[in-house]
């Protein structure tokens, strides 16, 4: 019987309101889901990586030997197929991708020490919540603690960073650097890519910068809180039209994210009519005045060096507070600010936030303080919607998750003592599913049992009864019988490709860890690239004797 025949649909529909479960095995230090949410992914203090399945809620595999013994795995990145996953750990050194379905280490990709990493991110398009791949997962952003982000190519292991520009608290000491040797690059930077692959989005400390993704140039660098507040993570919703910024303040921005080209009818337009007027005016209105003056509209890509950056971000004490770009207006600058969220206890400084599926909510939760979480209404208006608090005050909350499916939402919440919180909403079990006939009792009810219950006579409706069982019976019989069409593999796999929303001729997704038997023998794991060790989850003494049974016997 599926969980949803047993819920009621209203409870398919809400925000997760109470802790529905803990999970156990692991200290964990960041999450991530795969794209279908059926294996989650947790790092762990001591350098290895645990799989969860996220279905039974148990510990699917263990992947061990890639990061050094007790360095803290602190980011994860998913590949669009579900077959690899990217780590990073605290010391920085490396980005490794593991083969889930082994277990073992597929690469290790060197980088430059800069502090831990924060964030990993593919540099391709089509990375949205269920969004399709569009390119090749080949490029990576590298988010780092202690310096600027790098742009990672798995292929040969080529680096390269990204500019940075850095809005001083006096706004008088603007620094802008592209190498991360100075004391622009000590504040560290964190990097995400548009949907379409695109721009790329970067934030430093009191800005966030806009960049074309072909040749890292500079479009544009938007103002962020006051007294140059560090960035802490920047996240897209579902559509990608909308920006999340959380600080190392007490407020959470959202902006809308534009385009020149979005801007470009409405200014030929603009730029057509004063045209119109000017012409009519003098007289001399034509059609070859028309296209002038559309061609006088400014280029999609405008491209700034660091120099003007650093002369614009000098002036940023003189914006209107109305103003988020250095360059730009509000009518043509690449983002502009939509929402701002503060809670009335201004004092605390938040620390994660993410978006929900549907990008219409979004959860948060403040620096220390309890595990006490928060979620709002990203839409129209900046209200908060509920309070989730748990029942340990002492495990704040390190990193916030999402199921990737909204029905019915579930958010993960990691604890700053490696736990991991299952926050769902409360719903009432429908038992009347298991029986049409089957009716829930709020009181005891006395039973009247009837005088020919047990009255071995027949009468007239019994036989009727009879009979309609035994014509059940046959045509069940009959059902049983006939030839079931199963169809070819090939539409088989034309079916579960639509599915799960991939294309026929692509190698299906890894939804679930294997489990092997061979690799059952706790004196034996198996050994992967570079020494990497693979411990899969144990079923039980009886598959064990099962598998040295089918050993014995070959």
């Amino acid at each position: 019987m599926s969980a949803g025949r047993l819920m009621d649909v209203e409870d398919l529909v809400g925000l997760p309101e109470r802790v529905e479960e803990q999970l156990s095995g692991a200290i964990a230090s960041c999450l991530a889901f795969n794209r279908w949410g059926t294996l989650l992914a947790a790092g762990c203090l001591n350098g290895s990586v645990a799989l969860y399945d996220y279905q039974t809620r148990g510990m699917a595999s263990t992947l061990e030997g890639g990061h050094p013994d007790q360095t803290a795995v602190t980011a994860l990145l998913w590949s669009g197929d579900g077959r690899t996953l990217l780590s990073g750990g605290h010391d920085g050194g490396c980005v490794v991708a593991w083969d889930v379905a082994s277990g073992r280490v597929r690469q290790r990709l060197q980088l430059p020490s800069a502090g831990a990493i924060s964030h990993l991110a593919w540099a391709c398009s089509g990375r949205g919540h269920r969004q399709q791949q569009q390119g090749p997962e080949d490029e990576v952003l590298v988010s780092r603690e202690g310096g600027p982000a790098v742009l990672l190519r798995q292929s040969d292991g080529h680096l390269q960073q990204l500019p940075m520009v850095c809005i001083d608290g006096d706004a008088k000491q603007p620094s802008s650097s592209s190498s991360g040797s100075n004391a622009a690059g000590t504040s560290g930077q964190v990097a995400i890519t548009s949907h379409d692959g695109a721009i790329i989005y970067a934030g430093t400390r009191g800005a966030v910068m806009v960049l074309r993704r072909a040749d890292l140039a500079l479009l544009d660098v938007v103002k962020v809180g006051e007294g140059g507040t560090r960035i802490l993570g920047l996240e897209l919703n579902n559509s990608g039209r909308r920006l999340m910024v959380t600080a190392a303040d007490h407020h959470i921005r959202i902006f809308l994210l534009h385009r020149p080209g979005d801007r470009q009818p409405l200014r030929e337009q603009q730029r057509l009519a004063r045209a119109m007027c000017s012409s009519a005016a003098n007289g001399a209105w034509s059609s070859t005045t028309a296209s002038q003056a559309k061609a006088q509209a400014p280029g999609d890509w405008r491209v700034r060096n660091m120099e003007e950056a650093r002369r614009a971000v000098a002036t940023t004490a003189t914006l209107s507070r109305s103003r988020n770009s250095v360059f730009y207006d509000n009518d043509a600058a690449w983002l502009t600010g939509l929402l701002d969220f503060a809670h009335e206890n201004a004092r605390r400084q938040w620390k994660c936030a993410a978006f929900s599926p549907d990008g219409e909510y979004f959860a948060s939760a403040f620096d220390g303080g309890g595990h006490v979480v928060y979620l709002w209404e990203a839409e129209a208006e900046a209200r908060m919607n509920a309070v989730l608090e748990g029942q340990d005050t002492r495990d704040g909350v390190l990193a916030l998750c999402w199921h990737p499916n909204s029905t019915p939402m579930q958010l993960l919440a990691l604890g700053t003592l490696g736990s991991v919180y299952i926050w769902a909403k409360a719903f009432t079990e429908n038992w009347s599913a298991f029986a049409p006939d089957f009716a829930e009792l709020t009181s005891n009810n006395e039973y009247v049992e009837p005088e020919d219950e047990f009255d071995m006579n027949p009468h007239p409706q019994d036989e009727h009864l009879q009979q309609q069982m035994e014509q059940a019976e046959s045509n069940q019989e009959d059902e049983e019988a006939e030839d079931v069409d199963i169809g070819t593999p090939g539409s088989r796999l034309e079916e579960v490709a639509g599915q799960l929303g991939i294309l026929p001729d692509q190698q299906l997704p890894l939804l679930h860890v294997p489990l092997l038997l061979s690799q059952l023998s706790p004196t034996k794991p198996a050994v992967g690239v570079a020494g990497a060790r693979v411990v899969h989850a144990t079923v039980g003494a009886a598959a064990a004797a099962a598998a040295a049974a089918m050993a014995a016997a070959q």
